[in-house]
This record gives structure tokens, sequence and C-alpha cells, in this order.
């Protein structure tokens, strides 16, 4: 299973949150091994944050290193700022897409872009998904804010690096179900970069 997780480049910790999703999916999987791959811009905003899962560089052809994984092999991809030809080939091979974003205007604003562009593309259904990272307890108006902005769009909550560990903890378990749950049939994915 491919997960990808794209945000602009005003959401700073989209590795960290990249990281900690793989470490649930790894828990959550009984201890299979899941790899992680981010971007430059990614690692950078992320120095100082300590690794359990050491992060990899992404290859030059996503489709290439990852097109042939078998079911029982995860990769979680961490991207940053613009859809590129790279971003959109690492979506067509994944089985979640998460646009991670916070409350801010500007964050969910890039977020409603994202959703509209995972739509235009042709992903659907429980596919997408938005990670709102927020502050320990979110207000229920700023959720409730935040569902206007995404127009019903599904997200999870996800506490910001600051959160105690065992909320950082059961917050990511919970994602990481998510994910897990919503995982589509190798079939269903676009075939333009699978090699079909």
């Amino acid at each position: 299973m491919i997960v990808s997780l794209f945000a602009d480049r005003r959401t700073s910790d989209v590795a960290v949150v990249a990281h900690d999703l793989a470490v649930a999916l790894s828990a959550h999987h009984q201890g299979q091994s899941v790899s992680l791959f981010v971007d430059r811009i990614a690692e950078r905003a992320s120095r100082g944050h300590a690794f359990v899962i050491q992060p990899q560089p992404l290859p030059v052809s996503v489709a290439g290193a990852l097109g042939g994984l078998r079911p029982v092999e995860h990769a979680v991809l961490a991207f940053v700022g613009s859809v590129t030809e790279l971003v959109i080939t690492a979506f067509d091979l994944s089985a979640r897409i998460l646009v991670v974003t916070d409350t801010t205007v500007p964050s969910l604003r890039s977020a409603q872009r994202a959703f509209r562009l995972c739509r235009d593309v042709g992903y659907r259904g429980h596919r997408v998904m938005a990670v709102l990272v927020v502050d320990e307890s979110p207000l229920p108006a700023d959720l409730d804010a935040v569902r206007a902005a995404l127009r019903g769009e599904e997200f999870c909550p996800v506490p910001r690096g600051t959160a105690s560990p065992e909320t950082r903890r059961a917050a990511f378990a919970n994602l990481a179900a998510r994910v897990a749950r919503g995982v589509l049939p190798r079939d269903a994915y676009p075939a333009r970069h699978l090699g079909q």
C-alpha cells in the first residue's frame, strides 16, 4: 500500500506527519515494514525531528521504484509545494491521498484546491482525505469551520508535535486505521503510471 501526503509550503510539518503515520501503519499492520520517502522541501522543514523510520529521498522514478510493491509492502510519501508530474505519479500509485492542512485560511484554501484537483483528475470517494494538524484539543467551532471550508470532505485531526506522546500515538493510530480501512483494490487505480 502506498500513501501520499501533500501540503502547500506553509504547512511545515508534513514530514513529521508522514513519519508518525508510517510508524502507526507499521504497528497497525503488526510490525510490517513501512518505507518513508520525503521530498527535499519537507525534509528541510523537519530538521531537528528524531525519526524512528529514517526518511529516504524520493526516487527520480516513483513508478519504477514503487510501482511493483507487493500487497504486504507499504510506503508513505511526503510532498510539499506545487503539484508536479512526480506528485501526480505518486497519487496515481497511492491507495490513499492525504492532504495535510491546518486551520488557517491560506492552508484551507490550498487544501480546497488540492481536493478540486483530485476530483478533476478522477481520484474519488474515500481515496482522498484531509489530515488536519491542530492544537491538542481543538474547539468544536474550529472543527465545524474546517468542515464547512472543506465542503464535507473527509478529514482526520492529528495534534501538533507539541502534544503529549500518548495523545499523538492515539491520534495517529486512529489515522492509520482509517487509512487502512479505505484502501481500494489495485484495479481501481488509474492505469496511466502503472505500466498498463
